[in-house]
């Protein structure tokens, strides 16, 4: 789910752009900003309620699957594992509609959202983790799910167990800061000041 419904968030934004309809809404509502945390809002409760969804399948799945195996009932989610495990579905959501308003292009935005949550980390990140030392102690700074890997299970991006210190918390918070905080500044920024067309 983080990596396709976050397309959503990408869609509220730049539908406005691409379908030049920026010009009847921020006629009506000029306060550009408002519209922006608006949209916000609609991606947020989409993103929490993808989150429960998935929640609720996934227990009636496990339910499902004890009774049809006769296996013992599991269930192996701690509290600390849901809490960043939703924190990081809600940053895929936020980083979608970040990268959407810096970009204001669909297709721009939803190709920089897939190359950076999905292509980066296993075409390049990867390879880049297992041959190279100096990988392991750069990638959790620049890529967003390496940095939330041990906060959400408790191993680093190989799957080794790890004992989550502050410099993992660090690393999360940096890393949001730099795919969520630093592009939906300037793209607030650039909406704020964009002609509309």
């Amino acid at each position: 789910m983080s990596i396709l419904v976050p397309v959503f968030g990408i869609l509220v934004v730049t539908s406005e752009w691409s379908q030049r309809n920026a010009l009847t809404t921020f006629t009506l509502e000029p306060h550009r900003l408002r519209v922006m945390g608006a949209k916000l809002v609609a991606v947020s409760a989409l993103a929490v309620a993808t989150i429960l969804l998935a929640f609720v399948l996934g227990a009636l799945t496990n339910l499902l699957c004890a009774a049809v195996t006769g296996n013992p009932l599991v269930w192996e989610l701690d509290g600390s594992q849901l809490l960043w495990t939703v924190i990081a579905q809600l940053a895929f959501f936020a980083m979608g509609y970040a990268l959407a308003c810096l970009l204001l292009n669909t297709p721009g935005a939803i190709a920089l959202f897939y190359v950076v949550a999905l292509v980066l980390p296993l075409v390049v990140w990867g390879p880049l983790y297992f041959i190279f030392d100096w990988a392991k102690d750069v990638l959790p700074w620049i890529d967003i799910n390496t940095a939330l890997t041990p906060l959400m299970a408790g191993t680093d991006f190989a799957g080794d167990a790890v004992v989550v210190e502050t410099i993992n918390y660090l690393q999360a918070g940096w890393t949001i800061v730099l795919w969520v905080g630093i592009p939906v500044t300037l793209g607030l920024w650039r909406i704020s000041r964009a002609e509309v067309k």
